[in-house]
C-alpha cells in the first residue's frame, strides 16, 4: 500500500519535473527498498537521483549515484536490463559535464551499442547528445552518421516525417521486435511494385531479379522501408523467410558471412547457406547498390499542389530522394502553408535544397567550410547531375582545375596552397573523412 502511494506519488511529481519533489520522495522510499533488498527498485532509486543531480549541476553527485544504479541493475532479473542503455546514458551526462570526455564517450558507444530497446525516446536522446559530443571532439563523419541514424529512428517510429537524403527503413512499434511496411511506401504508389516483388521472389523460376531505375528513385528505400519488413511477415511454401541484405563491398565475402550466421566461423558461403536451407529457411539475398510525441507534420492541400507541381520532371514524375529532402528542410522549418512557402521567393525548391545543403557544410565543420563547398562542387558535372565519383576520380579534377585557376580569383575555391595540400599523402584521410561526409548526403 505504502508502495502504491510512493509510485503514484513520485511519478506525478517526475512528470511535472518537480525535482526537489522527486528527491524528497526518492528519500522516503530509499529506506524500504533496502529493507526488502530490492535490487531494482534500488536501482530506480539512484537513478532518480542521479537525475536530480544533473538537473541540480552537482556533477560528482550524479556520477556517484549513477554508478550505484548500475551495479543495482546488474543485480536484477534479466527482464529489466533493457533500461540499461538509460542508466549509461545518464553516467555518461555525468562524466561529460566532469570533462571527462574520453570516458563519456565510452559509456554513450556502450549505451549505443544496445540499440533502442524499444524505447525510442531514450534512445534518440541519446543520439542527440553522442552527436554533440563528437561534433565538439570534430569527429564530424561521425557526428554525422550519428545524426543519420538519429533521423531514422526518428521516422521508424513515427517521429518524424521526413529524413532528408537517406533511405527510409521500415516503421516499428514500442513493444513490437518486428518492423512493418513504412506508411510512406503505401502513400507514394509503391504499394503495387512492392507486391510485384514479393510475388517474383516467391516463384522458384525468378533466380535473380534486378530492380534497376535513375539514382534518387528510391530503389534502396522500397528495398529497406518495403520489401525487407514486408518479407519478415511472409511464408513461401511453408518456410520462414530469411533475407539478408549486404551493402559494403569492401569485404563483402567477409560481410555475407557475417549476416549469414556471425557465431560460426570458418565455414565457407556455400556451407553456411546450406545450413541455413536445413533449418527450413528460405532465402533472400539482397545486394544493395553496389519526441515526445508521433510527427504529425500537415501540409496544405494547396501547399502539396504546389510542391509537386515545383517537383516534378518532364515526365511528371517526383523523385523520392528531391521530395525528401524538400519536405525534411519544409518541416525544420516549420513551412506548412502555400502563403509561407510563397515567401521563399521566385524559386522556394532552390532556396530550401540550398538551405539543406549548408546544413550538410555546417555538419562538416567550420574550419572545413571551404574544402566541403568546393568538394560538392567537385561532385557534380556541367549538367549540375551528380555522377558517383571515386577518390581517384576527384584528384583528377582537382589537377585539371590547378591548370584552370591559373591566374583566377581564387575566392571561390581553395588557394593553389591548399589545394595541393589535399593531394598529400598526409591529408588523405581528411580528404576521405569530408568526402564520404558529403557524399552520404545523397
Amino acid at each position: 500500500m505504502v508502495a502504491n502511494v510512493i509510485i503514484r506519488l513520485f511519478v506525478t511529481a517526475y512528470r511535472m519535473s518537480d525535482w526537489e519533489a522527486v528527491e524528497a520522495i526518492v528519500q522516503k522510499a530509499l529506506p524500504l527498498h533496502q529493507e526488502l533488498h530490492e535490487p531494482y527498485h534500488l536501482s530506480l532509486d539512484y537513478r532518480y537521483l542521479a537525475e536530480v543531480a544533473l538537473q541540480k549541476q552537482q556533477w560528482e553527485t550524479a556520477r556517484n549515484h549513477g554508478k550505484m544504479a548500475l551495479s543495482f541493475l546488474d543485480q536484477a532479473p534479466q527482464e529489466y536490463q533493457k533500461w540499461c542503455n538509460l542508466y549509461l546514458f545518464i553516467l555518461a551526462q555525468a562524466e561529460i559535464k566532469l570533462e571527462n570526455n574520453q570516458e563519456g564517450l565510452r559509456l554513450f558507444l556502450e549505451a549505443k551499442t544496445l540499440g533502442d530497446t524499444g524505447h525510442p525516446q531514450i534512445y534518440i536522446k541519446l543520439l542527440t547528445e553522442l552527436r554533440s559530443l563528437y561534433t565538439k571532439q570534430k569527429q564530424y563523419l561521425e557526428a554525422f552518421v550519428t545524426k543519420q541514424e538519429q533521423f531514422t529512428i526518428e521516422q521508424q517510429y513515427g517521429y518524424r516525417a521526413f529524413i532528408g537524403a537517406g533511405r527510409l527503413q521500415g516503421k516499428k512499434s514500442i513493444g513490437k521486435s518486428q518492423t512493418d511496411v513504412a506508411t510512406e511506401i503505401e502513400a507514394s504508389g509503391r504499394k503495387a511494385d512492392l507486391d510485384e516483388l514479393i510475388t517474383r521472389i516467391a516463384k522458384p523460376s525468378y533466380k535473380l531479379i534486378v530492380l534497376y531505375g535513375k539514382s534518387g528513385m528510391g530503389k534502396s528505400s522500397l528495398v529497406n522501408a518495403g520489401l525487407i519488413p514486408q518479407l519478415e511477415h511472409t511464408s513461401f511454401e511453408g518456410r520462414d523467410v530469411c533475407a539478408i541484405a549486404i551493402r559494403v563491398y569492401t569485404n563483402w565475402e567477409e560481410e555475407l558471412k557475417k549476416a549469414i550466421s556471425p557465431e560460426i566461423n570458418g565455414e565457407s558461403i556455400i556451407e553456411r547457406l546450406n545450413k541455413k536451407e536445413s533449418q527450413n529457411k528460405r532465402l533472400v539475398l539482397i545486394f544493395d547498390q553496389s519526441l515526445t510525441a508521433k510527427s504529425r507534420f500537415y501540409l496544405e492541400p494547396e501547399l502539396i499542389a504546389a510542391i509537386a507541381d515545383d517537383l516534378k520532371d518532364e515526365l511528371d514524375e517526383v523523385r523520392p530522394i528531391e521530395l525528401q529532402v524538400m519536405g525534411a528542410q519544409l518541416q525544420q522549418e516549420e513551412i506548412k502553408t502555400l502563403a509561407n512557402y510563397r515567401q521563399l521567393g521566385e524559386n522556394p525548391k532552390a532556396i530550401l535544397v540550398e538551405r539543406y545543403l549548408n546544413d550538410v557544410i555546417v555538419d562538416c565543420g567550420e574550419e572545413n567550410n571551404r574544402l566541403a563547398k568546393f568538394l560538392l562542387f567537385m561532385m557534380t558535372d556541367e549538367r549540375g547531375t551528380r555522377p558517383l565519383k571515386t577518390r581517384v576520380e576527384l584528384e583528377k579534377d582537382l589537377h585539371d582545375l590547378l591548370a584552370e585557376m591559373q591566374g583566377d580569383s581564387p575566392t571561390i575555391f581553395p588557394t593553389l596552397m591548399e589545394v595541393a595540400i589535399l593531394l598529400e599523402p598526409t591529408t588523405e584521410a581528411s580528404l576521405k573523412n569530408s568526402t564520404r561526409a558529403i557524399k552520404m548526403v545523397f
